[in-house]
């Protein structure tokens, strides 16, 4: 067994990662993850008061990756955006939980597929879905703030600030809109664009994060509003050669530059 080295201290990132992940996850993969000794994992445990979950295995054997959000990335950040604003959570018993999301963009759930490394995508109607089944994932999930009720995701989870971009853009693929248009008075292209939430706090600190937009209710539903000045400064904030998001959408905001 490993010994540490005298002199260490835990920092706020590594408490932070025992409190998300300690109680589902094995303490030898959590030692190696933090590169401290099984020993130094359960006494932090303790003195931070955490508890295993006791879980009984009915079936519930997952065939992707759940350590998905052990480390944030820009991917998997958009991916978290997109599951906020459209995704669902489903509890199926008291140990079996379906995380799933639903597209009409097949080359998109295609993409989260290979991101999470699960093949179990079927059909519903003419969408795609892509359903993620397992306790200890659906924990973490509920851990960062995920809830089937949208009222309750309330906030922007506790990510790294370089990929809080990247989650509001997923964001925004999920529950946001983009359409140009003809204005007939200036004879020019003008653009309207959104993000739509039941929840106003998310929309709130989406638009504290990009520094402009305007929320207004439309009956059960608040809507974060800017128009075309403002959908470009959205698109050369969020969006970079590479990253993740809907084509349809990203074709539409270069659509607005070329017509400037």
């Amino acid at each position: 067994m490993r010994t540490e080295k005298q002199g260490f201290s835990w920092d706020r990132e590594s408490d932070d990662y025992m409190k998300r992940n300690y109680p589902f996850n094995k303490a030898t993969d959590i030692s190696k993850k933090l590169n401290r000794s099984i020993r130094s994992v359960y006494s932090k445990a303790s003195r931070m008061g955490l508890k295993k979950k006791e879980i009984k295995r009915t079936g519930d054997v997952a065939s992707f990756n759940i350590n998905l959000f052990d480390t944030f990335t820009a991917e998997n950040c958009y991916f978290l955006g997109y599951l906020f604003a459209d995704g669902w959570i489903y509890k199926r018993s008291k140990y079996s939980f379906d995380i799933g999301i639903e597209l009409k963009d097949h080359e998109m759930i295609k993409k989260f597929s290979i991101l999470t490394e699960s093949n179990r995508i079927s059909k519903h109607r003419k969408n795609l879905q892509l359903i993620l089944t397992n306790y200890f994932f659906a924990q973490k999930m509920l851990s960062l703030g995920f809830n089937s009720k949208k009222t309750r995701c309330s906030k922007i989870p506790k990510i790294p600030k370089q990929y809080k971009k990247d989650f509001i853009r997923g964001y925004f693929d999920g529950d946001g809109h983009i359409f140009l248009y003809h204005d007939k008075r200036s004879l020019k292209i003008q653009a309207k664009g959104g993000i739509s939430s039941i929840n106003k706090k998310i929309l709130n600190e989406i638009g504290e994060f990009l520094n402009f937009g305007n929320i207004y209710k439309n009956e059960n539903t608040f809507i974060l509003q800017f128009g075309k000045r403002d959908s470009i400064k959205f698109y050369e904030l969020l969006y970079y050669p590479g990253c993740l998001c809907l084509d349809r959408k990203r074709i539409t905001f270069e659509e607005l530059l070329n017509a400037k």
